[in-house]
């Protein structure tokens, strides 16, 4: 009889949010210290999803940790029960540092800040009563200006909005110069369903991503297949990838590039040759006629040469864009050993040695779709290395 691995028997164990919670405390009686007066000593934040939709946020303070935790806990395993019943994800946050300023010398700093980017939470009482993490912030477009202001700014409008969601209140921030508001940092914990407890980076360039102490080959196939799923989903029955959505207003993103869309299945090709699955394949093939069918154009040469290439969004052909779509095309042949679209591959390379200059080897970077005239000689460094890369995938 075989014996179940520890992956499987864990996979298997069906884990309440009471172990969840259990799980969390641990990690956190290890890591949690006390913070300075005029501040609670302790300030958790609880946030508690379904896995499906945007987290419920909650916090507790108090002047222990064991306090804190009864009245978070408590809160969060109420809420779990009637809106995250059997499937529960949790994150466990507690402030590890407070930096205190005038809101003047705030305004000013976030002039320095792209919008969506701060990296931070704001108490805006010495207490913690009314305070939001970093996640909640941005989320929430609370630090959005509109689409022409590119750096943060208060929007006083959407901290009223959220604060009438997370506190029953419509609370505006005084924003009198003279007035302190109260910038903090937090480590953090994250457990899913499946019981087990990651640590999560507080700051650097890592702070909010799951802290792994060895990539293995384990972690690395995971990751694969857990994004090529995702990106699997997100192809449509006609071909089309969901492009995006704007977090704040979770609403879809309304443009869409084609050299994404080619790199993009590219991308799913490489994860299904490690991965496999009926699925996968399916999107693949999807994405790929959708993407010669829709997306790329034929057109005549000057000199009677066919060619082909990849239109974008306004009428544009990028240099970039036949060298991604050489390489999903190239790479869906070796890996299934289908010669169906050696005709087009041969026809994109055929453009993109038509941009290429015989006597200095410079490429053009940018036509005008309608007549081939050039738009932009020079755009961005990375079209000439895609191009290099997709067009020796396409002579190997």
């Amino acid at each position: 009889m075989r014996i179940p691995t520890a992956d499987e028997l864990q996979r298997d164990t069906v884990y309440t949010f009471a172990d969840q919670l259990e799980a969390c405390l641990d990690r956190v009686l290890t890591h949690c210290t006390g913070l300075p007066a005029p501040h609670p000593a302790f300030v958790l934040f609880f946030s508690v999803s379904d896995g499906r939709r945007r987290a419920h946020v909650l916090h507790a303070r108090a002047a222990t940790l064991e306090d804190a935790w009864r009245d978070g806990a408590a809160r969060a395993a109420a809420w779990a029960a009637q809106n995250a019943p059997g499937r529960a994800w949790l994150r466990v946050d507690w402030v590890d540092a407070v930096d205190t300023v005038g809101w003047k010398a705030f305004n000013d700093g976030l002039a320095q800040v792209k919008r969506n980017y701060f990296r931070g939470g704001i108490a805006l009482d010495d207490a913690f009563d009314v305070a939001f993490l970093e996640q909640e912030i941005n989320a929430n477009a609370m630090l959005y200006g509109g689409a022409q202001v590119s750096h943060a700014v208060v929007n006083a409008h959407n901290f009223a909005v959220y604060s009438q969601a997370r506190f029953g209140t419509a609370l505006r921030p005084d924003l009198a110069p003279d007035r302190r508001v109260h910038l903090f940092t937090t480590g953090a914990v994250f457990c899913g369903e499946d019981g087990v407890v990651h640590d999560i980076a507080g700051r650097g360039f890592d702070a909010g991503r799951r802290v792994v102490e060895r990539l293995d080959q384990h972690a690395v196939h995971a990751l694969v297949d857990s994004g090529a799923r995702f990106l699997a989903r997100q192809v449509q029955p006609g071909g089309r990838f969901v492009y995006g959505y704007f977090p704040c207003f979770d609403r879809p993103i309304p443009t869409y590039n084609t050299l994404r869309h080619a790199s993009s299945t590219y991308a799913l090709v490489e994860a299904w040759e490690l991965t496999g699955g009926d699925a996968l394949r399916q999107a693949i093939e999807t994405s790929l006629a959708y993407l010669a069918g829709s997306l790329i154009r034929h057109y005549t040469l000057p000199d009677g040469r066919r060619a082909a290439f990849l239109v974008d969004t306004g009428e544009e052909i990028k240099l970039g864009g036949n060298a991604v779509c050489l390489l999903a095309f190239v790479k869906y042949s070796e890996v299934t050993g289908s010669r169906d679209w050696l005709p087009l591959l041969e026809e994109l390379a055929t453009g993109i040695a038509w941009l290429q200059d015989p006597a200095t080897g410079r490429l053009t970077h940018v036509l005008n779709a309608g007549d081939l005239s050039v738009k932009e000689p020079f755009r961005i460094i990375y079209y000439d290395g895609e191009a290099a890369f997709g067009s020796c995938a396409s002579t190997a």
